[in-house]
């Protein structure tokens, strides 16, 4: 009996721990990793739960999000396929998303990836080529929608950055992300001045 019961409890942790071990943050997104297909999906940050576990407090993005066409971890490169459930929820700081997937991703049977974001805020940049098939997208067409200026142009030639992108810059030891328009955010997705 002490051994069935054993044996209940080491395999409801190794499910615990198996199913938080795909929650990984890279560059400030928080993605699930499909190792046999080589696919990423995008998720939410986290949630704080307080008091008896009724109350739930979502740690949402805030300010500019940027989701990659692929998502390099731990040397393996992943295509980013799917946005899941609650991925943007509560996150009514998003002020703009930049979405480089040539090919709107479909939302549909997922449940409250966009609740509390105000689309009519966010400004979604998308590949310029593929702004009418966001513009024709369910979930997508409510948002403020503007071609990625410079996608793809080629490189800066005084600084070897994609011109139009966001990069990656190192300021004071710390890594910020740096967008078109010149505004910084730390890889929490915070702002900086």
């Amino acid at each position: 009996m002490k051994q069935h019961f054993f044996s209940a409890v080491v395999s409801l942790l190794f499910c615990a721990v198996t199913l938080h071990a795909s929650d990984t943050s890279v560059d400030g997104i928080w993605y699930d990793f499909d190792n046999s297909n080589l696919t990423a999906t995008v998720t939410y940050k986290g949630s704080i739960y307080q008091g008896s576990g009724y109350e739930t407090y979502y740690i949402g993005y805030t300010g500019a999000v940027v989701i990659p066409e692929t998502v390099m971890y731990q040397g393996t490169t992943y295509t980013v396929t799917s946005i899941g459930d609650s991925a943007f929820f509560r996150c009514a700081g998003l002020t703009s998303i930049y979405n480089y997937g040539e090919q709107p991703v479909s939302l549909e049977g997922k449940e409250d990836v966009f609740t509390d974001v105000d689309k009519s805020a966010c400004t979604l940049y998308v590949p310029a080529k593929s702004l009418a098939l966001y513009k024709d997208a369910t979930e997508w067409k409510d948002f403020l929608l503007e071609a990625i200026n410079g996608v793809p142009t080629g490189l800066d030639e005084a600084s070897g950055d994609v011109q139009g992108a966001p990069r990656k810059v190192m300021e004071n030891g710390e890594v910020r992300i740096v967008m078109p328009d010149g505004k910084r955010y730390g890889l929490t997705g915070c702002e900086v001045r």
